[in-house]
């Protein structure tokens, strides 16, 4: 992406960077599937076991979870397909892929760096905090998605194809006050990154249409930092802003997800600032960091900074506001920072929110305008360095210990307690798990904890249910189920798990008449027919409920986030 095709010390520097990422993150090549999507979504998914073209194809068409993501399942099913064994897929595959399209976005933030700096030096430090930064943990040992490097790559395309524009009309301005035709090898190189980039960025949000915020990314580094003319800036964005269009029809045609309670549109304001807030903080003090905060609205309102969070987002970007005529750059970093967030801030309710506002993944990107000012501070100033350095050491050593804590999901979410014991994210898995080992009695305590965050939540009561009737709390488990039916009254599981209740408590009418409202849905639905068959078998002959055999429950439902 440079004019040079050997640039002084870029193999060095480059190299310094991967043996930085690799120190940081090897831990994750030794962890396992964690249950939270790895499981659900890659593990146990019977598209991956085994891999099959037709599977890979469907999820062209949907419908999903959360989002359309067509090119990561693409690019999962093709690591399932190397990582098959006799018992099932190795996480080692899938930790060593994760791993990989980190570090490619590192390369890709280096080269951004140095285009926009033109120093090796500035360009390696900032993409090494970019790199080892522990808020990066979670992105590259959780569920691999390809859609990180292929935006950061999409804007470096870019930064070159508008760094190159502007150099040529420069040229041609010092030359004449008439703009000369352009010389057509140059017109050659700037149609060959504008579609490389363009290519890039549709490709990113058939990866994930969260990618959509390049847009944002590319036009603050444009208009801040390359200086174009903001004709020519829209001139090149406003073609991808209608590519943006399908997308978002996409994934609202798509996805399947479940209701969000959304907070009233004048509180989401105060919700997006409390996020940026909060990711402000933990770029100086990246330590606490867990899969789950607990940072909702509900809390926000009711135990959080509500009304004072604002304060310190604000107070930045007044200070960068009043840069803007003297130097547009710090606003520029600033609405990069701020607008790669937008889609997760919770102006727009999205379904993690259950969970969290924030997440440690949703910073990936935005850390590309820490890179950039790292590395700005860095060219100025070549002597920070010798401050810079040890901070990455620093990080580097902290992002090592978090890769360790993602080993398991009992290690994960047993330090997510720790951090955080109000947890509905661990207290949700962790008696999943219990249940897993036959632990009925953690399991309880989890569950119980969980449903004292989230009463109504139907998986946890499905799941809690499945303890009690292994406990022979058949009333208790009974009134679990009809609060899970409650929020999923279509959930064939929730039904055949109710109606096996209903017969073990001798209501084998009721129970019949769950199993046929499952098979009126779902004809072919296994489950359902055993055990009408089995209800309509012994029904008439034992007049002692107790006598009989029982229909079979299904296994508990894994959570997803």
């Amino acid at each position: 992406m440079s004019d040079d095709p050997a640039p002084r010390g870029t193999i060095g520097a480059l190299a310094a960077l991967l043996a930085l990422g690799a120190a940081a993150f090897y831990p994750v090549l030794f962890n396992g599937f964690v249950n939270f999507d790895d499981v659900l979504f890659i593990r146990d998914n019977p598209d991956f076991n085994p891999v099959t073209l037709g599977a890979l194809l469907r999820y062209w068409r949907g419908p999903y979870f959360g989002g359309a993501f067509p090119l990561t399942y693409l690019f999962l099913g093709t690591v399932a397909s190397l990582a098959q064994t006799e018992d099932g897929l190795n996480p080692f595959a899938f930790r060593l892929a994760g791993l990989l399209v980190h570090l490619g976005g590192a390369v890709a933030v280096f080269f951004i760096v140095r285009m926009l700096l033109r120093s090796t030096l500035a360009a390696l430090l900032g993409a090494a905090v970019f790199c080892v930064h522990p808020l990066q943990v979670e992105a590259a040992a959780w569920a691999v998605s390809p859609y990180t490097t292929l935006s950061l790559v999409t804007v470096a395309l870019y930064v070159r194809y508008a760094q190159l524009s502007k150099d040529t009309q420069d040229a041609q301005l010092s030359k004449s006050p008439t703009i000369a035709p352009r010389d057509p090898a140059t017109q050659r190189r700037l149609r060959l990154f504008y579609v490389a980039a363009t290519v890039c960025f549709v490709l990113a949000m058939l990866a994930k249409p969260v990618a959509m915020v390049v847009v944002f990314i590319a036009a603050a580094i444009d208009v801040g930092w390359v200086r174009r003319r903001s004709v020519d800036v829209a001139r090149a964005l406003v073609p991808w802003c209608v590519l943006i269009i399908p997308f978002v029809i996409m994934t609202r045609a798509m996805i399947r997800t479940p209701p969000v309670v959304a907070p009233p549109l004048w509180e989401r304001p105060l919700v997006a600032m409390d996020g940026l807030a909060f990711y402000l903080v933990k770029l100086i003090w990246p330590v606490g960091l867990v899969p789950d905060y607990g940072r909702t609205p509900q809390w926000l309102r009711e135990h959080g900074p509500f009304w004072t969070a604002w304060l310190l987002p604000a107070a930045v970007g007044v200070i960068v506001a009043l840069r803007w005529r003297s130097d547009r750059r710090p606003a520029a970093l600033f609405a990069l920072f701020t607008l790669s967030f937008l889609p997760v801030l919770g102006l727009l309710p999205h379904h993690f929110q259950a969970y969290s506002t924030v997440a440690d993944r949703y910073a990936y990107l935005p850390l590309l305008a820490v890179a950039i000012a790292v590395g700005w501070c860095v060219a100025a100033r070549p002597r920070l360095a010798y401050a810079i350095v040890p901070l990455i050491v620093v990080a580097t050593v902290l992002s090592n210990i978090q890769s360790r804590r993602w080993r398991d999901t009992q290690t994960l979410f047993d330090y997510t307690l720790r951090l955080n014991p109000d947890s509905f994210a661990a207290h949700r898995i962790l008696g999943y798990e219990a249940r897993l080992r036959g632990d009925n009695v953690l399991a309880s305590a989890h569950y119980t904890a969980a449903l004292a965050l989230r009463p109504d939540d139907a998986t946890t009561n499905f799941n809690f249910a499945g303890v009690l009737v292994d406990r022979g709390e058949i009333g208790s488990a009974l009134a679990r189920y009809e609060r899970a039916l409650v929020q999923k009254p279509d959930d064939p599981q929730i039904r055949n798990n109710y109606g096996v209740a209903l017969a073990r408590a001798g209501r084998w009418d009721e129970a019949a008449e769950q199993f046929n409202a499952v098979l009126a849905r779902y004809p072919d639905d296994a489950g359902a027919t055993r055990n009408l068959a089995i209800v309509h078998a012994t029904r008439p002959a034992l007049p002692n409920p107790a006598s009989r055999p029982a229909p079979q429950s299904p296994v508990p439902q894994a959570p997803a986030p």
